[in-house]
């Protein structure tokens, strides 16, 4: 497309739905008498962002170094922002942080690969170039949101619509009464969107149906290919086909290992507070659990080495990567030190890996078993598509294992008892949503920043007579779980001091969410003694739902 001798002249447009909302960009791309098309959705907040991505891909696209480009944009902001020297400063600051660091890391490396010269097109006028880039990005962001009109995508962000689920079988609506007391709530508890899943999901399982005929099925070859492709471009993850085997749910999965790979009486490590199977599972089949408590968000290394050689021997730590219900991300240097002692003291690394795709504010994820050599020598990974595209009705998850040693008898294991068999449905969704609803989880993602965003905002200005923060939500790096930070509030209704405060204080903080706010959470003390004063509280839910008031 580009040539050494030739100047290439790029178009670019943006449309987008709304504040927030998904969005389209439309590129083209002219070099001499070649011409090239190029356009996409995408999830975002403003125009300008969108019509910054459409100069990314196009810049993306030019294949060759130190090109002459003539970038020719309607967005004055784009223009200004790069020619008048604003970018390189706008890039420091903390509303860029919090609105698409990822967008602008990308920008920089390939605007500075060329000599790059911008044109402002004021409305259109006299640009037909532009304007079919207009309708390629409408185009773009109509597909994005798995079917809708321009007409509908303008009237509103499709993450604000909401969908009764009661009745619908839903444990997040259905066991209220059950399990909080009554049903007058608000459902903020487990973890599942309460957004429509991917149309396209949808309407691969509609077509498998209405075939009309249910019979045995195969696992489909391109199940493992559609992970391999995914898990290779979100996460530069190269992986083997022998690795890899469906589970039908991560619990599960790590309920297989456990039994597998230890007997009654073993010794299990979590690191807590953390999601709570980790210690039911292995309680609930007669294993000892020991608990390496966090100190904040970071590993007690020194602690977990001393629990691993005063409890030889130690079977097996269960990690949370990334972590819930903290929602941090570990750092490649803390996954190898994790891995160096785990490796050392012969434990097998369970790394449960369900919000790995849910990465926020331009953060990375990174797999446990490809820090080291050590890591994947030590490692059994499950992963899924549940979390990720709002699918965890259908139990699809996978199981990755690099090691043979450890991998050919837990797998022979598996099949012998028909653990690792999908049904059909299971797949086609996971098959669909990897390799067709990237945009979707984009789009989720941003949403939910802002609500974070909006919850941080609402909870400062809860405060007591004193000007102190009655609750304070820890801003999470993946997922769309937050912890709430509850100590102060809860130091108030028990009449003590925060450091006093014992598990036996924790159902005054429950009974103030349900009796006084109305809202179904998550107990922070279901992911260990450690949560005494904390809530965790799902977000990933219409705006609407967050706009309880707070007294």
């Amino acid at each position: 497309m580009s040539s050494t001798d030739k100047k290439i002249y790029l178009f670019t447009d943006g449309a987008c739905s709304g504040n927030p909302g998904p969005g389209g960009y439309g590129v083209i791309l002219r070099c001499g008498d070649h011409e090239k098309e190029m356009s996409g959705g995408f999830a975002d907040t403003t125009n300008n962002r969108m019509e910054l991505l459409a100069v990314i891909v196009g810049l993306e696209a030019i294949k060759i170094d130190n090109a002459e480009v003539e970038v020719w944009s309607d967005s004055s902001y784009v223009v200004n922002a790069i020619t008048k020297g604003w970018l390189e400063n706008w890039v420091k600051t903390d509303f860029a942080k919090k609105a698409n660091p990822d967008l602008w890391k990308r920008f920089l490396p390939v605007y500075r690969k060329h000599r790059v010269t911008f044109h402002w097109l004021k409305g259109h006028a006299g640009h037909p170039e532009n304007e079919r880039c207009d309708a390629l990005a409408v185009a773009a962001y109509q597909k994005f949101i798995a079917g809708g009109t321009c007409d509908a995508a303008a009237k509103g962000c499709p993450f604000d619509e909401y969908i009764d689920r009661h009745g619908t079988y839903s444990i997040k609506y259905d066991k209220l009464k059950e399990l909080f007391g009554r049903d007058d709530l608000t459902s903020l508890w487990i973890a599942d969107m309460d957004f429509k899943s991917p149309q396209c999901v949808h309407d691969a399982i509609c077509d498998y149906l209405s075939t009309g005929s249910y019979g045995y099925s195969v696992e489909p070859c391109e199940l493992f290919e559609a992970v391999r492709d995914w898990l290779g471009k979100e996460h530069g993850w190269k992986i083997d086909h022998d690795w890899f085997c469906f589970i039908p749910g991560i619990v599960r999965g790590i309920a297989y290992a456990v039994n597998f790979f230890t007997e009654k009486g073993d010794k299990i490590v979590v690191q807590s507070p953390v999601y709570y199977p980790f210690t039911n599972v292995p309680e609930g089949n007669g294993r000892v659990v020991l608990r390496n408590p966090l100190k904040g968000n970071e590993m007690d290394f020194d602690n977990l080495e001393k629990l691993l050689t005063e409890n030889d021997p130690v079977k097996m730590l269960i990690l949370c990567n990334p972590h819930n219900p903290g929602g941090f991300i570990w750092t490649k240097e803390q996954l190898a030190k994790l891995a160096h002692i785990c490796k050392k003291h012969n434990a097998i690394v369970v790394s449960d890996e369900i919000h790995s795709d849910l990465y926020l504010w331009g953060n990375e994820h990174i797999p446990f078993a490809t820090v080291s050599e050590e890591a994947a020598s030590c490692s059994i990974t499950f992963g899924a598509p549940s979390k990720t595209f709002n699918i965890p009705g259908f139990a699809t998850s996978y199981c990755l294992v690099p090691n043979e040693t450890l991998r050919v008898p837990f797998y022979k294991w598996l099949t012998a008892n028909e653990f690792n068999v999908p049904t059909i449905i299971p797949s086609l969704a996971a098959i669909t949503a990897y390799r067709n609803c990237k945009g979707w989880r984009d789009s989720a993602l941003r949403y939910i920043e802002s609500n974070i965003i909006y919850l941080e905002e609402k909870f400062a200005a809860f405060k007591d007579p004193d000007g102190v923060q009655w609750i304070k939500p820890v801003r999470p790096e993946a997922s769309f779980l937050v912890w709430l930070d509850c100590r102060h509030l809860l130091a108030h209704l028990a009449g003590k001091a925060e450091d006093k405060l014992t598990l036996k204080d924790q159902p005054l903080l429950v009974d103030y969410f349900v009796n006084t706010l109305r809202l179904a959470l998550n107990d922070g003390t279901m992911f260990g003694p450690e949560g005494v004063g904390y809530m965790r509280m799902n977000v990933a839910c219409p705006r609407k739902l967050l706009e309880f008031p707070l007294k």
